[in-house]
Parts: structure tokens; C-alpha cells; sequence
């Protein structure tokens, strides 16, 4: 007897089929490679992607593993052999996808997908985030991506890491675009380099693309002037070090009674904004709002008030100094106590006394009646919390400016913050890529070439597992398709989740069973996973049909003799 487990694979795969992933590779690849034993390379991804979607170890030195214990000739429609997917096949397939270009590649495979769920982009959210590598990476003179040590999102600032920019749009968070970049690039300069090179060729694809959003790091000269050039608008969050930032703030303090709630029922932690003064940016005239959120009162008190204390911390040490290494002179000595309280934000300098050490100007017997000079000037002085300081910062804190070059349109103040807020479907994206059930993000490869594309293999991962996710709540919710949580409860189960369905399909072990007759069993679908694939369609039906997999295992069987 035999077992091979189905579970959850059949919904990816599935999906796979429903948003024709292997068909735009193949399209865009070819379809065989004559050392890869006939399998073509829209295969070769589906297979890294399926392992990518559920095991916790993805990579070109498992998949072969992986698959020994599942029904690949039913998940891939192949007969092929697990052996087929070594590392030589896999590898020659990032290969090709590297030779190709990545970026070209995911935009194509991300235009079928939201062709298929009929969605029109109007707004690209862009943000990146880092994978940090373990390895050794070796130099490659055809690829300019490289390990480097960065700004680790990770919290490994010790290891080489490698930073990937993603832009995503607003419906539903799919991603539309993955770039890969070296690991010591910060987000201005990769943000830059997207809005240069990437953003036409995204607006060719997406032509109703009209808004460009990002953070602070999109609030640069460069990327206003190239979204102009292609009539597409920015919004942003302008730097709290921006002159034109500081004026909205004083602006925003001198009229208190215009801030609006921006919710329908008021609260006292709700957002609230007001309009600022159009102003101009960068060359380009924008429109401004001036936002509130009451809700960080809490931990932005903490926070402000830890950087105040190891202010006073630095400052103390630097003014410790002023004593044991005196001044030659008082105006020395003034001139650094001033240099010191210039640095001073959330402290002030209270100086206890200023002592001269007295002296004579010569060494050895002094004169009748000299006099004494000043030899030394010791500082006694401390750093105190600035209370108002602390204060205004904590009110600055609370407040943000958000930025748009379209000055025609009639922006209602929910329009805009929620434009901007919509942001964080990213972030979204960037938790589902680090989840150890989806991806490792300590790379063993050693060429960049490979990582880059092995990158694009989770860019797209992620795709099919929002996609997918976004798919089983609509037809679940039209099929009245319940799925409780694991404690049998519906608590929290308003927005059904791939993670749980998936946890679902695991608990039921669906799996093929060929006895010692040949015979095949599809064994572990019961009702609720039943209902599921019944809900999400054709292409999801025939991967857990019986009669199905019944006609393709027994092929499989004959041809494996």
C-alpha cells in the first residue's frame, strides 16, 4: 500500500491553472529544455511554488524530497518522476528566468492574474523589505545584485542580506511587480530606480495606473518629476525634517478647532486631520493634509521619553568632560557649553557653577606682587529633562503630512488618508513572505543570478496565496461556506484566510491511498473541504475529483510499471 498526500496542494494547483502561471512561463521561457528530462519550465515553477505555499522548507535542495510523498503526476498533469525535479533542473530553470528578467516576467504572470479576477489597477502602493542570507555569495559578473550588509528589517544586522522592492495594488494587495536589489540599498535610491525605469512600463501595462503611493522614501525630486513625465500622481508622506512639514505643524497648532474626525462614529483615539495651504514640492505644486492619530498618545510618550533619557545620558557624559578637562579660557569654556546645548532637543543644560582655576603665568617663584591669571575653567553643569520640549515632540509625533500632486481633484479628507493608508497591504504581503510556513529567508544559494530568481519564485508564491485567499472568501461567502477555527468555534472567522483552510485540508489528511490491488482511494474529503473545492470551481474540482485522479494515478502506475 501506498500513500500520497494530497491535502492543500490541490487548491494551489488549482489556482495555478485558474490564473494560467505555467502557461505565461512557458510562453515567456519555452516550453522544454532538452537536459531537464522533457519537463517544461511552467512545471518546474509550479512544483517550487506548490512547496513554497506549504512547506517550511522551500529550495532547489528539497523539492525532489518533497515530492516523494505526493501525487505529482496528478498535481502537475505530467508523468514525471520526482527525480526530474534535482537541483540541475531547477537550477537551469532560475537560469532562465534570470536570462529572461525577473521583473518582466512577474509583471506578465501578475497582468494574467488580475485579467482573470477582473481587476483594474488604479493605485501602486511601493514599499521593500530585506531576506537576510547565511551563505557565502559568489561575484557574478552578469548580475549586479549582491549580498551586503544594511538596513536589516530582520533584525540581523550582522548577516549579508539582500533587499527586495515590491509595488502591489489597492484592491486586494496583489502584488504587481518584484524587484531584487542589493543589500546595502537604501529605499530612496531602490524607490528612485523603480520610478525611472519600472513605473512606464507598468503604466503601459496597467493603463489606468493614476496614483503612485509610498512613504516618506517616495518624497524625492527624481520620482515626482519621472511620474509626471508618464501623468501619474504621487502620494506621499512628506519627512518630519521638511521645512514645508514644520510649517504644516505650526499651521495645524494655530488652528486646533479645524481638525475633523475622520470616522464615522468620533472617538477620542480616532484619526482626525485638517487641511493645510497648498504648497509647493519639489518644483510641483501639491495639496496637503495635516493628520492626527490620538491612538499613538501611549506609545509615543514612551518612546520620545527613552530618547529623551539617553539624551540626557550622552549629554551628561559630554558635560562631564567640561570638568575633568577644563577650558584654557572662559571663552573656550563658553564656547563648549554652547556646542553642547546646541544638540540639546528633549534637555536643557543647567550649569551649577562655572569655577576659574587660578594660577600664575610662569613657572617656578612668582614676583612680588604679581597678580594671578586664569589657568583653567572647569563647567560644573547637568542635563535636565526639558519638559516642554518633551512635550512638543509628543504632540509633533501625533502628527503627519500627507502630500498629493493632484491639486484638481476633490479630495474629501477620507479620500486621501485612506489612499495613503492603504499602504499597508504591503506590509501584509511582507508577514505572509517571512511566515516560516511559507518561505525560509536564509538563502543557501550562492549565486545572485539564482537568488534573484528564486526571489521572483516567492514574488510569485505570494501571488497565488493572496489571489488564492481573496478567491476562497468571495465563493465561500457566495456558497455560504462556513470554516471554523480550530477550537470548532466561527470566533474572528470573518475573513477566511488561505492559512486556515489550509489548516483545514491538514487536519482532514486527504490523501490517495493505492492498495496492494492497485486499486484508489481518495480518502479524508469530507463535508466542509468538500464544500470548499465544490465552491471555488471547475479547475479546483478536478484535482480532488476521484475519478479523476483514479485515471491519471492508474496511467502513472502502468507507465512506472
Amino acid at each position: 500500500m501506498q500513500i500520497f498526500g494530497l491535502f492543500a496542494h490541490g487548491l494551489v494547483v488549482g489556482s495555478l491553472a485558474h490564473f494560467k502561471v505555467a502557461k505565461v512561463v512557458n510562453e515567456a521561457l519555452g516550453n522544454k529544455d532538452a537536459y531537464n528530462h522533457g519537463v517544461d519550465y511552467g512545471s518546474l515553477v509550479s512544483a517550487m511554488v506548490i512547496q513554497m505555499c506549504d512547506a517550511p522548507h522551500p529550495g532547489m535542495w528539497g523539492v525532489e524530497d518533497f515530492f516523494l510523498k505526493r501525487p505529482l503526476a496528478l498535481l502537475l498533469g505530467q508523468h514525471i518522476e520526482p527525480s526530474a525535479l534535482n537541483r540541475h533542473a531547477l537550477s537551469r530553470c532560475l537560469d532562465r528566468i534570470n536570462l529572461f528578467g525577473p521583473e518582466r516576467l512577474f509583471m506578465q504572470v501578475s497582468r494574467t492574474v488580475l485579467d482573470v479576477l477582473d481587476i483594474t489597477v488604479k493605485e501602486s502602493h511601493i514599499d521593500s523589505t530585506s531576506f537576510h542570507y547565511d551563505g557565502h555569495s559568489r561575484q557574478d559578473q552578469y548580475c549586479l545584485i549582491q549580498a551586503k550588509q544594511g538596513y536589516s528589517r530582520d533584525h540581523r544586522p550582522d548577516l549579508n542580506q539582500f533587499n527586495m522592492v515590491m509595488l502591489v495594488e489597492s484592491t486586494f494587495g496583489l502584488p504587481i511587480l518584484a524587484k531584487t536589489i542589493s543589500g546595502n540599498i537604501n529605499d530612496k535610491t531602490s524607490f528612485k530606480d523603480i520610478a525611472s525605469n519600472e513605473l512606464r512600463w507598468l503604466k503601459r501595462q496597467f493603463q489606468e495606473l493614476s496614483y503612485f503611493v509610498g512613504d516618506s522614501a517616495e518624497c524625492t525630486t527624481d520620482i515626482f518629476n519621472q511620474a509626471r513625465k508618464i501623468d501619474v500622481h504621487c502620494v506621499t508622506r512628506i519627512p518630519d525634517n521638511l521645512k514645508l512639514t514644520q510649517q504644516c505643524f505650526a499651521y495645524a497648532k494655530q488652528h486646533q478647532d479645524e481638525f475633523e474626525s475622520l470616522e464615522h462614529k468620533p472617538r477620542n483615539d480616532a484619526y482626525s486631520a485638517l487641511w493645510a495651504p497648498d504648497a509647493v514640492l519639489f518644483g510641483h505644486k501639491v495639496k496637503l493634509l495635516v493628520v492626527r492619530n490620538d491612538a499613538l498618545h501611549r506609545t509615543k510618550d514612551h518612546s520620545i521619553c527613552k530618547s529623551a533619557e539617553k539624551e540626557q545620558q550622552k549629554v551628561n557624559q559630554r558635560l562631564k568632560k567640561l570638568r575633568t578637562s577644563p577650558a584654557k579660557c572662559m571663552a573656550d569654556a563658553e564656547k563648549n557649553l554652547d556646542e553642547i546645548k546646541a544638540t540639546c532637543k528633549l534637555t536643557k543644560v543647567v550649569v551649577d557653577e562655572i569655577v576659574p582655576n587660578m594660577g600664575y603665568a610662569h613657572r617656578g617663584s612668582p614676583k612680588k606682587g604679581e597678580q594671578k591669571v586664569v589657568k583653567s575653567v572647569e563647567v560644573h553643569a547637568h542635563a535636565e529633562l526639558d519638559e516642554d520640549a518633551i512635550r512638543t515632540k509628543l504632540k509633533d509625533s501625533l502628527m503627519f503630512v500627507i502630500a498629493t500632486t493632484d491639486v484638481d481633484r476633490k479630495w474629501a479628507k477620507q479620500e486621501l488618508k485612506a489612499t495613503y493608508s492603504r499602504q499597508s497591504c504591503v506590509e501584509r504581503d511582507w508577514r505572509l513572505s517571512k511566515n516560516p510556513k511559507f518561505f525560509i529567508d536564509a538563502f543557501f544559494l550562492e549565486k545572485p543570478s539564482r537568488i534573484n530568481a528564486l526571489l521572483w519564485i516567492v514574488s510569485v508564491a505570494m501571488l497565488v496565496n493572496i489571489a488564492t485567499e481573496q478567491l476562497l472568501h468571495k465563493r465561500c461567502l457566495e456558497h455560504k461556506v462556513q470554516v471554523l477555527n480550530p477550537d470548532r468555534s466561527s470566533r474572528g472567522a470573518t475573513k477566511l484566510t488561505f492559512e486556515r483552510v489550509r489548516n483545514v485540508f491538514e487536519s482532514h489528511c486527504i490523501s490517495i491511498v493505492v492498495l496492494d490491488d492497485l486499486s484508489i482511494r481518495l480518502v479524508g474529503l469530507d463535508e466542509v473541504p468538500k464544500r470548499i473545492v465544490e465552491a471555488m470551481g471547475d479547475e479546483w474540482e478536478l484535482i480532488y475529483d476521484e475519478a479523476h485522479i483514479q485515471r491519471v494515478m492508474t496511467r502513472y502506475l502502468s507507465v512506472k510499471g
